[in-house]
């Protein structure tokens, strides 16, 4: 008898000491999971905090050189969080989170890549405006020549952007904004040569008609559709997800940054 209850007793202990093994393998296996959890949130935070806010881009509109540069970061960002979150496996309970990170840095790259095409097609019209403006303004001009040699620059300017809109590659909603800007800019190209001709040649009645043609074309260049419109319409729906997600993600992060067991 004693022999049996001794045995039976290591039985007992022998189970027990397998329940306590096995407890602690599997709490420490929630702890694991769940330090790499917290571990996946704390990325993902960093990288939605380097992209969130993006659709703040559209208020530079005044200087496209910024928003060209403030977009091309986004989109080189989202790319390459992109590329991060797909070479990682997410715990399973961080599956959400990187559905929406997913699909949020989706949304910025899309979007960040048409308005940096947007924002290089408006620099090289900013430049023709300022060129002209300046000519009107340019209280150096104090000679016949200056004036010639302003307006061959000038010439000069929109021969190259003109070149430049039949390569530049810009997205299709404004398309119909870069057909009419390439055909108005070659009519002023041409009105321009015409009035250097009148000015070499000291032509004052022609250039008078020329005066009065050019500053037609202008006029019409001003009165161009803005595609602000047809890009507010195209995008809406992205914009409006990524807002639904900008507001989401921080909170799904937050609360798995608290995660201390995880299954």
């Amino acid at each position: 008898m004693p022999n049996n209850g001794s045995k039976g007793l290591k039985k007992i202990v022998t189970v027990l000491v397998l329940i306590i093994l096995v407890a602690l393998g599997v709490a420490g296996y929630g702890y694991y999971n769940g330090m790499q959890v917290q571990s996946y949130a704390k990325d993902g935070e960093s990288m939605f905090n380097a992209v969130q806010g993006w659709g703040k881009g559209f208020d530079n509109s005044k200087d496209s050189k910024a928003t060209k540069d403030q977009f091309s970061k986004i989109k080189n960002d989202s790319d390459k969080f992109l590329s991060q979150l797909n070479a990682k496996n997410a715990p399973s309970k961080a599956k959400e989170l990187e559905s929406n990170l997913k699909e949020y840095f989706t949304i910025s790259k899309t979007l960040a890549t048409d308005m940096e095409a947007l924002a290089n097609w408006a620099i090289g019209f900013e430049k023709i405006g300022k060129d002209m403006e300046n000519i009107g303004s340019n209280a150096s001009m104090n000679s016949p020549a200056d004036i010639i040699s302003a307006f061959k620059d000038m010439k000069t300017s929109v021969d190259a952007y003109v070149k430049e809109l039949d390569t530049m590659q810009v997205p299709a909603v404004v398309s119909e904004q870069n057909k009419a800007m390439k055909d108005y800019l070659g009519q002023v190209s041409t009105i321009l040569g015409s009035y250097i001709k009148a000015l070499e040649s000291n032509d004052l009645s022609s250039m008078v008609g020329i005066e009065t043609d050019l500053a037609s074309f202008l006029d019409k260049l001003n009165a161009m559709k803005s595609p602000e419109e047809s890009i507010n319409k195209v995008y809406k729906d992205k914009i409006d997800r990524a807002d639904s997600l900008e507001k989401s993600i921080p909170g799904q992060i937050s609360n798995l940054k608290s995660v201390t067991f995880a299954f």
